[in-house]
């Protein structure tokens, strides 16, 4: 079986997150497994989960510093996006995916040989916080978030965020217990570079993208290089201007701050 690795110029979020979902539309209708990388972000952000509340992000001080604020097409809670983070998906036919565990597991090695081709030493620690995000020393490098639901319901779409630099979360996301919920969460996170790696996003993404070559030729699928359809750019454009840029769809899981809710900005802590 063969599959299909997209290697995207630097977009902004809501472009990353249209192609997202255009890509689970193409491979419920048939197209190959799909593993999309990019290596970077046109502007710093902040992406909130499909159903969390906007309560959640101050968007004045996010619009205040010019952050991009968008809802993904996944699950999870609000994460800040670097503009050197490098960001990877894949798409995949559910028939070929037991469970969430089972898909974290496969790419779970990828993900760790790619930092340790740039560097960042051995300390991994896998899901301690649940599947799907990466410890390195005690510390998340990496999380990720799923969606599969779709009209056809028959893929799996993974993203996932690896962190090149700190993150600094500043105003632009609310905490049910303020400043000690930030030194908490701050104290649980790391980084490519200060893990002693190469904060190089270009060098990851082509590490990355070697790497799921190789690792999923053992499961008998054989990636080729590709680009987006011009039928998927097409739908895609759509997509960023009737939905991801929409205040509407932004707005759409607006409620007051919930104590029974956990949030995380892209790594370490939960309630």
């Amino acid at each position: 079986m063969e599959g299909r690795i997209i290697t995207l110029e630097s977009t902004s979020i809501a472009e990353y997150m249209a192609i997202s979902e255009t890509l689970q539309e193409s491979v419920g209708r048939g197209y190959p497994v799909t593993i999309f990388l990019a290596s970077g972000w046109q502007r710093k952000g902040v992406s909130i989960g499909e159903r969390q509340k906007i309560g959640y992000v101050n968007l004045e001080a996010c619009r205040e510093d010019s952050l991009e604020v968008v809802r993904r097409p996944t699950e999870g809670y609000a994460v800040i996006h670097n503009v050197d983070d490098v960001a990877y998906g894949i798409v995949i036919p559910k028939q070929h995916v037991r469970s969430k565990r089972d898909l974290d597991s496969r790419l779970f090695p990828i993900v760790v040989r790619s930092l340790e081709r740039v560097g960042v030493p051995n300390g991994y620690d896998p899901f301690p916080e649940g599947y799907g995000n990466i410890f390195v020393n005690g510390r998340k490098i990496s999380g990720s978030a799923q969606n599969t639901v779709t009209p056809n319901g028959q893929t799996w779409l993974q993203h996932g965020i690896i962190a090149m630099r700190r993150h600094d979360a500043g105003d632009y996301v609310r905490y049910t217990n303020g400043e000690r919920d930030v030194v908490k969460m701050q104290a649980q996170m790391t980084s490519v570079e200060e893990e002693g790696g190469i904060a190089d996003s270009n060098k990851l993404v082509l590490a990355m993208a070697e790497e799921f070559v190789r690792q999923l030729l053992e499961f008998g699928i054989e990636m080729k290089s590709s680009s987006l359809s011009k039928e998927e750019l097409g739908y895609a454009e759509k997509l960023v201007r009737a939905k991801y840029e929409d205040e509407e769809w932004l707005l759409s899981g607006t409620g007051n701050l919930d104590k029974s809710e956990r949030v995380e900005c892209f790594v370490g802590w939960k309630n």
